[in-house]
Order: structure tokens, then sequence, then C-alpha cells
């Protein structure tokens, strides 16, 4: 993982006031999920993008990893909107970051190329006209990478995105 995504989700004072100050119903975010059912598994493909407007990579990715927790909990995108850094440390510190990334699976930029045809196949269905535009100097970080999961914090020039794959029994 950069150092700059280890350093943000280490410092959970940093984090929650990012988090504070990002307002999800300012933002023009893009969600594709796909399913495909096999046998007894389920195959789940998220993927929440938005343009790169932020300042810094740490802005980028906690509001981009605020918007995919708000969309797996079920929240409402202005659901923490007046909520303090006091009010929400304790909650993204003890459950939330530990809940979204373990450490343990945390790479550096992931080389795993039939995962990178996954993501910029996605993409290519959300932004198909502009998608060789949007992915220059693209960066992809990995996290969570388990046996039968893995997670993915994309940033270009032009878009900043996370992507998160798993295969579910049922």
């Amino acid at each position: 993982m950069l150092p700059e995504l280890k350093e943000i989700l280490k410092n959970t004072q940093h984090f929650t006031e990012i988090w504070v100050g990002t307002d999800l119903t300012k933002i023009k975010f893009n969600l594709l999920e796909t399913k495909i059912s096999r046998d007894r598994e389920i195959e789940k493909f998220t993927l929440v993008s938005c343009p790169n407007t932020f300042n810094t990579l740490e802005e980028a990715f906690v509001a981009v990893t605020k918007k995919i927790i708000s969309y797996y909990e079920g929240w409402k995108d202005d659901q923490f909107n007046g909520d303090t850094v006091e009010e929400l440390l304790k909650p993204i510190a003890d459950i939330w970051i530990p809940g979204y990334f373990n450490s343990k699976y945390s790479k550096d930029e992931t080389q795993n190329e039939r995962y990178m045809n996954s993501v910029k196949r996605d993409l290519t269905m959300l932004y198909p006209e502009e998608i060789n535009h949007l992915l220059t100097n693209l960066k992809v970080i990995a996290f969570n990478q388990g046996n039968l999961s893995q997670d993915a914090f994309g940033i270009s020039d032009e878009i900043c995105f996370v992507a998160g794959w798993s295969l579910d029994k049922y």
C-alpha cells in the first residue's frame, strides 16, 4: 500500500477529519455492480468512481471509501452530514477502518492482470467514450486481498475509484 494510504489509515484523527469534511451529495459518483451466480457461489464486482477533483491522494481515498462504505452499509449520502469529528472518531477507528481495511492483505500497486482487465472493462462500461483519457497515469493499489476477495483503490489524472470483487457462498 502506498505510504500516504498507510499513514491515513493509521492516523484515524486525520482520516475522520477528511471524512467529516466530505459531503457525498456534492460529488458525482458512478456505481456499477455485477453479480454472477455459479453453482453455490455468487461472484460480485462493485465499482464506485468519481471525477478526481481532490487536492490530495488522501482526500480522494477517503471520499471514495466513504461512498463505498455508505453503499455497503445502506446509508444515505447525507447520513453523516453535520456529525463532528468527535462523534465519528470512535466508530471510524474501532469499526469501519478495521472492518474494511485488513492491512494483513494489503499490497502496493496491483499486478494481477486478470483483475486489472476486469476493472478496465467495467470502467469502459461506465465511461465508453473517454476511457483512454481517463486511464492516463492510472495507479491501482490493492488492499484486502484474500482467497475469495480483492479490493483496490485507483486514481488517475481524471478519476478515482474503489473496486471490490468477492466470491460468496450461499
